[in-house]
């Protein structure tokens, strides 16, 4: 203990190293970026195109083959695909360790040799980091009178898109409204055929007329020439009048005469409204590693440079604004948290010099804290600062029981050697009750799942924490000690006269009566009358522990387990859902009938839509007072539609998901339609939402080999033929501000027209209807795969606890008559939820074998810690009754209470251990310690035991009452200021009872 005299009778050393650890810790503070939580969304997306083709192609071709290439990477923690119509998209989810820059790196080498095997009309694979969440982090709306939406949406796509997508962190921008610009040439088939005019003709002798080429160079005496051939349109004008010759006759034929040439005819594919009223808006989305509030910052300011006369540029969702809300008020909370325990902390003490003394230990501990989040380049989050305001009641603790116990002796007179005898003595209790402290959040660190891994920072960030505070309470307190004895201070003869002003300036009369009441309170009279009687009736005190515990069966089996969320619910989201094959049009006017209806509300501010074929998203801008379970019931949806209300990420609340996995996909659907059936027997589902659509009409046309070889049209001329007429491919490119796509494709075929297709081919035609059968059929929208194997998913929102529906659910699963080779598996938010519960029980029984070895270690016995351990249970108790009574549910920042709770509860066990040990071993001759030894001592430590009980739950008390992080932290803060308020008094009374029958073995 030589470093408690040196740190005191070094002051000018001492006061370097404080002002060294808080200039460096703030200047730390001020450069750590803030986000909502830790990085922990590792997945990279890739989109492969191919226009014009049908997801059971998409899937043979692309996805297939790019899933067996992907599938060697290491560290990939599972693949989920969709093949649609046109394009592929497949999602990695990685390991937490995984660099994702290297694994995009990987992943491209993997796809490459695959790529090349590729038709030639796939585009170029797209590779973005980003969560399979897909939601955008920031939702941009342009609006004018002066230009149509074709207009907007080219100026969204020449400025605002190529401005944005230079700002790092962001992956990829959609745009929605207005048509993509696109230049098409719609020819008429009939007047062709007649004029003897093949569409290939067509098509080439645009290409022919529109080139850039090299032709070498031209070599001069005096200089070298290089030669460009140059033939471009320059106009939509020179299309339209481009002279054509016919394969037969030879005469001329321009474009106008047989084709209708139309700018601005991209398909129209989605729609975006903000208030009903139509815009062109831009959805972007950010990569996994990026901060959001970093690149909505950027964004922001990029938007306000992008500025266009007659163009309003309006932000209608910031994901930004939401964090930023959050994280102000977790700032708020600890502040509120650090005031308040320091007002706590002088109301007991009474005693200026000592709240100094105790109170630095907020700000160092605090500048500690930021030096740690620095260093291991973490950022300040819902996590971390959460971290701050649970410490903030705790780290006063040791310099608390420093203090009392120097003050306890002393006759208004501090020397040197009496601050550090006094520290000395209290040294090992502060080791212990510390070491307790820092070894529950031990197992915390070496969490491997996604769901629990959150808390790695929190136990990091407390750990440090409990270890600055070890350090003030050991050598600063002390020192403070020192350099203030001979300062005038306030002492208890001022508290009236402050109080007084107090109660004539700030404070109400309340705040007197508080005061007095605690004066009273210190005293503990009635806990020594009932301490008295248990000492003489343990058997009832016994009786009613063993009753206490058989009661916890009731709040248990009324607690569920619920997943946590991190932001105020001002926001809300929806998604309808259309039957399959619906047109865009028709979802339009279903995604207006809901518009209309929460316009009518008056507490939805502002909604933002987003209407694609078969489905729309809306945004609801709220002012708090209103949540999704109550919107729903005022919403009245058309037949055959549905409105499902979701998270952020576009997930459901309070979903289970189910996977069936299998190879037929008809097979798959029938088993989740029966299994769906039976569920609904069961009476404990209030919904069951299917991740798939009814499948679609398609037409097939059915080739005939042998008509098409009498005829001697290749089968696949024929394929290209109708595919260059319905969906007409891009055949060269117009060079305007950019290159834009030139198709060339037939007039709009209604289902009649499609057999009368005419095909020339060899100077004649050939009627489609001679060569092929044309049927009608159904096909699926998109094909899923999870994990490489196809599979389909429903959500399944239950009546009655999590629990209790997995029974359900296994039950109906045994009762299915699955095929061979077929899976049924709950995702993967279900799965790390019970995987989370199952790790978090464990941890809590390790954190008390943890807190045993450390205490056993300290005071050298094997029964002295399973007096201490006691008070652990009785903890719980109290704390489970507090989540039953305010109707909490469990997630897994409550059951990190519990691990919390297990390490300080011990605290208050620890100092009267200690000093009735210490009392038992000052005897001469080994005796009992007598009633009156305990509630002497009892007396002496109640004082130190309250304060840091009251200053940790002072700390606490913001994230009950805040809403910042919305509800996340209420569960864990009630489970802590339960757990300490109600087992105070059961430590003070049930301890020495306890140690009291200790004694009697120890000494027989």
């Amino acid at each position: 203990m030589n470093c408690i005299r040196y740190f005191v009778t070094h002051k000018i050393t001492t006061l370097m190293l404080f002002i060294g650890v808080m200039a460096t810790g703030l200047f730390a503070f001020s450069s750590l970026p803030s986000s909502l939580l830790p990085d922990s969304n590792h997945g990279i997306i890739i989109v492969v195109r191919y226009p014009g083709q049908s997801p059971y192609k998409i899937e043979e071709i692309i996805t297939n083959p790019l899933e067996d290439a992907i599938s060697t990477i290491g560290g990939i923690e599972e693949i989920v695909s969709s093949s649609n119509d046109n394009e592929a998209r497949i999602h990695i989810a990685f390991e937490r360790e995984a660099n994702l820059q290297f694994k995009a790196y990987e992943i491209h080498e993997k796809i490459e040799p695959v790529q090349a095997m590729f038709p030639k009309d796939v585009n170029e694979p797209e590779i973005y980091l980003q969560g399979n969440d897909y939601a955008p982090v920031m939702v941009i709306g342009l609006s004018s009178k002066a230009y149509s939406l074709n207009k907007l949406r080219d100026i969204a796509e020449c400025i605002y898109k190529k401005n944005i997508e230079r700002i790092e962190g962001v992956s990829q921008i959609e745009i929605g409204g207005g048509n993509k610009r696109e230049i098409h040439i719609t020819i008429d088939n009939n007047y062709c055929i007649a004029r003897n005019i093949a569409l290939d003709h067509i098509t080439k002798q645009i290409q022919n007329n529109n080139f850039i080429s090299s032709a070498g160079i031209l070599h001069d005496p005096m200089n070298d020439y290089t030669l460009r051939l140059k033939s471009r349109f320059f106009t939509i004008n020179e299309i339209k009048n481009l002279p054509l010759l016919s394969s037969s006759g030879g005469f001329a034929t321009w474009i106008n005469q047989i084709a209708h040439v139309t700018d601005y005819a991209g398909e129209h594919d989605s729609l975006s409204r903000y208030n009903t009223q139509e815009q062109v808006s831009l959805y972007i989305y950010k990569t996994s590693t990026a901060n959001p509030i970093d690149v909505c910052r950027h964004i922001t300011s990029t938007i306000s440079q992008c500025s266009i006369p007659e163009v309003t540029a309006h932000i209608t969702y910031n994901s930004a604004e939401e964090i930023q809300k959050a994280l102000h008020n977790l700032y708020i909370s600890c502040t509120v948290g650090v005031i308040l325990t320091m007002l706590t902390v002088y109301l007991f003490l009474k005693n200026l010099q000592a709240t100094i003394a105790v109170i630095i230990a907020i700000p160092f501990s605090l500048m500690a804290i930021s030096l740690y989040v620095y260093s291991v380049g973490i950022t300040l989050n819902v996590i971390t600062l959460s971290a701050i305001a649970i410490a903030t009641g705790m780290v006063v603790d040791n310099s608390i029981v420093v203090i009392e116990k120097i003050f306890s002796h002393s006759d208004n007179t501090i020397s040197d050697e009496h601050i550090i005898s006094s520290t000395k003595r209290v040294t090992r209790a502060l080791l212990a009750s510390s070491l307790t402290t820092i070894v529950i959040f031990v197992p915390v660190l070496l969490l491997k799942t996604k769901s629990t891994a959150l808390f790695t920072q929190l136990a990091g960030t407390v750990i440090v924490a409990i270890l600055a505070s070890l350090v003030v309470a050991i050598i600063f307190v002390p020192w403070c000690l020192r350099v203030t004895s001979s300062i005038h201070m306030i002492t208890t003869s001022h508290i009236p006269v402050l109080l007084s002003l107090a109660t004539r300036t700030v404070f109400s009369p309340v705040i007197v009566a508080i005061y007095s009441k605690s004066k009273q309170y210190l005293t503990i009279t009635w806990c020594n009358i009932i301490m008295e009687y248990f000492f003489n009736n343990q058997k009832k005190l016994y009786s009613i522990i063993l009753l206490l515990l058989v009661a916890t069966i009731i709040p248990i089996t009324k607690l569920d387990f619920e997943d946590i969320s991190f932001t105020d619910e001002c926001k809300i989201f929806a998604r309808l859902e259309m039957p399959s094959g619906t047109s865009l049009q028709a979802t339009s006017q279903a995604a207006f009938f809901i518009e209309k209806q929460l316009q009518a509300i008056k507490t939805i501010k502002n909604i933002s839509t987003r209407i694609q074929q078969e489905h729309a998203e809306f945004i609801m801008d709220t002012d708090g007072t209103i949540n999704a379970d109550v919107l729903k019931s005022y919403i009245k949806t058309q037949p055959d539609t549905s409105l499902i209300f979701t998270t952020t990420d576009g997930t459901l609340h309070n979903e289970i998901e189910v996977i069936i996995k299998g190879r037929d996909i008809d097979v798959i659907r029938q088993l989740a339609y029966t299994f769906a059936a039976k569920l609904q027997q069961s009476q404990a589902v209030e919904d069951i939402i299917y991740h798939f659509k009814d499948k679609r009409p398609e037409l097939v046309i059915q080739f005939d080999k042998m008509k098409c070889s009498f005829s001697g049209i290749p089968i696949a001329y024929a394929g290209d033929y109708i595919r260059s007429l319905c969906y007409g491919p891009v055949i060269t490119k117009y060079i305007d501000d950019r290159e834009i796509d030139v198709r060339v494709k037939g007039q709009y075929l209604s289902l009649d027209e499609i057999e009368n297709i005419v095909l020339p081919f060899d100077n004649k035609t050939i009627p489609l209807k001679n060569i092929a059968t044309i049927t009608t059929s159904k096909t699926v929208n998109t094909i899923w795969h999870h994990d490489k194997i196809r599979a389909e998913t429903i959500s399944i929102v239950p009546k009655v606890y999590n629990y209790k529906m997995e029974k359900i659910l296994n039950t109906t699963i045994k009762q299915l008559s699955i095929p061979e080779g077929y899976y049924i598996e709950y995702g993967k938010t279900f799965a790390q939820q019970k995987e989370s519960i199952t790790y978090m029980v464990l941890y809590i029984c390790i954190a008390v074998v943890l807190v045993y070895m450390v205490i056993a270690s300290i005071f050298e016995s094997f029964s002295l810690p399973l007096i201490i351990i006691m008070s652990i249970p009785i903890s719980w108790i109290w704390a489970l009754w507090a989540l039953y009574i305010f109707n909490i549910q469990c997630n897994v920042a409550t059951i990190m209470g519990f691990v919390v709770l297990t390490g300080i509860v011990v605290n208050n066990a620890i100092l009267l251990i200690d000093s009735y040990v210490h009392k038992f071993n000052n005897f001469k001759k080994k005796k009992l310690l007598a009633f009156k030894d305990y509630q002497e001592i009892n007396n002496q430590r109640n004082k130190p035991m309250l304060i840091t009980t009251i200053t940790t739950v002072t700390g606490l008390l913001p994230l009950v009452i805040s809403s910042g992080g919305s509800h996340l932290w209420q569960g864990f803060a009630i489970t802590i200021i339960a757990g300490l308020c109600g087992s105070f008094v059961c430590i003070l009374i049930m301890t020495p009872i306890v140690f009291n029958d200790f004694q009697k073995y120890y000494l027989s």
